[in-house]
């Protein structure tokens, strides 16, 4: 008799059938496709977005990364600046939601020759639950999950709480089916040890879609 293998995902013990092939999307992107900025911005619906903004010099943002560490400085200015556009990223910190509830986002778009290299898709830490069985069940196969203490600082007052971090990975990776390019798929309930400072919350979760090289 044929035995159907079947995965959980942990540490929510939700299980399903094994899936042929794991995707490497996020809203119809696909990590390993071509394409241009103006593409991509209008894939996720941002229809007002800038290329190569003026940033903040040096002398403007010190004071705020001295304040609060320089990636809240760096997100706090991200929401400054709107959505926006490098040579090779796109940083989106707000106008994208996922799940039944709209949960806000900020999404990193890193490119390399117009390839698609990795997204890190970023939301408040009290919605890590909901989006982590929307993942499973996107990105099926198999799992692992651990579990390890985390001090969490508030920069500016230098107080520290403990939280549980959670660390996911898809053991198979994920595929895109038209240029067969390879990624790993990740997450983590909380993304850094300093408090955010942004609209998000003061903390973060993360899931990470990164291409697979082929530069061996």
């Amino acid at each position: 008799m044929m035995r159907k293998r079947v995965l959980c995902f942990l540490p929510l013990f939700i299980c399903a059938p094994a899936a042929a092939e794991v995707p490497c999307d996020f809203k119809g992107i696909s990590i390993g496709d071509r394409m241009t900025p103006n593409q991509v911005m209008a894939k996720l619906g941002v229809q007002n977005f800038k290329m190569n903004p003026k940033m903040p010099t040096f002398d403007e943002f010190s004071p705020i990364a001295e304040k609060y560490s320089r990636p809240s400085a760096s997100e706090i200015e991200d929401e400054e600046v709107g959505p926006y556009c490098v040579s090779r990223s796109c940083i989106i910190p707000y106008g994208v939601s996922i799940g039944n509830n709209n949960i806000p986002i900020k999404l990193f778009i890193s490119f390399r020759d117009s390839t698609i290299t990795e997204m890190d898709i970023s939301f408040t830490q009290p919605a890590w639950d909901e989006v982590y069985s929307i993942v499973f069940h996107k990105y099926q196969s198999a799992w692992t999950a651990e579990t390890t203490a985390i001090n969490v600082i508030d920069y500016e007052t230098k107080e520290a709480t403990r939280h549980d971090r959670i660390f996911v990975r898809n053991t198979t990776g994920g595929v895109n089916q038209s240029t067969h390019d390879i990624c790993e798929i990740w997450g983590t309930n909380i993304d850094i040890v300093f408090k955010h400072h942004d609209s998000l919350g003061p903390l973060h979760s993360m899931i990470v879609l990164r291409l697979v090289s082929k530069n061996f």
